[in-house]
């Protein structure tokens, strides 16, 4: 069904819609079920462009632990929201090659667990539209790169998932696939 709907072009407006009424479609929701039901993956990062990223797993995801002195967002309850926001110029300051303070605005992003039966969902709503865009390329790539090296250095998967989304909005305010400071 979700394909069909998908082929018939059906689909992108109904999930544009109800994703900018604050809500995921079920047809998003049940396609990702099927994937996990289904053990395609043990975790799924489904990105939604400017509205934001879900993060599904087919288990419940261990509670990690945080820098932050919050709690994790791992911890959080079923129907629960957390904002963080990010002050992208004091993150890097210092940084070589990292772009004047200003040009990159703060990442301001809304974590909601979502209640499903079995498994997690987190849905990483971004807040603020960005008018100073410049390009889109890379965007995604950097979201899954980012969230993969955090990741695998430790991170619990909730959080990397941050990093991720940081390096993608890093990405959106340079020309070219890939913030340059960004690369070894």
């Amino acid at each position: 069904p979700l394909a069909s709907e998908a082929a018939e072009g059906r689909l992108p407006d109904a999930v544009l819609r109800a994703v900018d009424e604050g809500r995921l479609p079920g047809a998003v929701l049940r396609a990702v079920d099927e994937a996990l039901t289904a053990r395609l993956a043990e975790h799924m990062l489904l990105t939604m462009g400017p509205r934001g990223v879900l993060l599904a797993s087919a288990s419940a995801m261990p509670p990690g632990s945080t820098s932050s002195g919050s709690a994790p967002i791992g911890l959080l309850g079923s129907g629960t929201r957390r904002r963080v926001a990010l002050d992208v110029s004091e993150l890097l300051r210092g940084a070589p090659g990292a772009p004047p303070a200003g040009v990159v605005p703060p990442l301001e992003v809304e974590v909601e667990s979502l209640s499903v039966t079995g498994g997690r969902r987190l849905w990483y709503r971004l807040l603020r539209p960005m008018a100073s865009v410049r390009d889109t390329t890379g965007a995604g790539d950097a979201l899954l790169a980012g969230t993969a090296r955090a990741f695998a250095h430790g991170w619990p998967l909730e959080e990397a998932v941050l990093l991720g989304l940081l390096c993608a909005h890093l990405t959106l305010f340079v020309d070219g696939a890939v913030a340059p400071f960004l690369t070894p």
